[in-house]
């Protein structure tokens, strides 16, 4: 495998899978449950199934992932799609990851082998986002800490960029008053300076 064939987490390996990134798994099963999809090979049993399957996720109300899993496990069972998992590794490498623990001091013997223990399993299913999800599963009680500081952080991360965007969009109104008081200014001078010469 070539270096680009790789993802890195935190200074270590993991290759790389083929699947495309999806912000959500509504997006991923809107594309992949598209009935226009079994059309190229004409599966007619597979379109049905398609069909009924994507109008399903068209009148969801629910976005959430978790709302949307049976659908997700419909379609794997009755169309064969292979989900993907990227979006899952990384977040699972976020805080399985060996190499977050192995250098932290005090040194915690226990979390390095739980990390070890899991991301051993998440590299073996890296492929099986019904597996990794499992992992999850078996995974938080070992971790709830790092998991509460990741998301801890995540939000002041959020926060700090929304407060940063309001303070850009306060500076730019405060340029624009500025600016909009000079042309003003500079408006008035010149009906003075206009007055001044016809007055003399």
């Amino acid at each position: 495998m070539a270096d680009n064939d790789y993802l890195i987490f935190h200074e270590m390996k993991v290759p790389q899978s083929e699947d495309k990134y999806y912000n959500s798994l509504f997006e991923e099963l809107k594309e992949k449950c598209n009935p226009s999809n079994f059309l190229a090979s004409f599966d007619k049993d597979k379109m049905l199934i398609a069909n009924e399957l994507f109008d399903k996720i068209l009148s969801t109300t629910s976005r959430e992932d978790t709302d949307l899993i049976s659908l997700r496990s419909e379609a794997i069972e009755k169309l064969g799609i292979h989900f993907s998992t990227r979006r899952k590794m990384e977040e699972l490498m976020g805080y399985l990851n060996p190499k977050l623990y192995t250098d932290r001091k005090p040194y915690d013997k226990n979390l390095v082998e739980n990390s070890i223990y899991f991301y051993d399993k998440i590299i073996q299913n890296q492929d099986d986002i019904v597996r990794l999800e499992e992992i999850e599963t078996e995974a938080k009680p070992y971790f709830l800490n790092e998991i509460v500081k990741r998301d801890r952080i995540k939000e002041y991360e959020r926060q700090r960029e929304k407060e940063l965007a309001e303070y850009k969009e306060t500076m730019m109104l405060g340029y624009k008053t500025c600016f909009g008081a000079l042309l003003v200014i500079g408006l008035i001078a010149s009906i003075v300076v206009a007055i001044v010469a016809i007055c003399s």
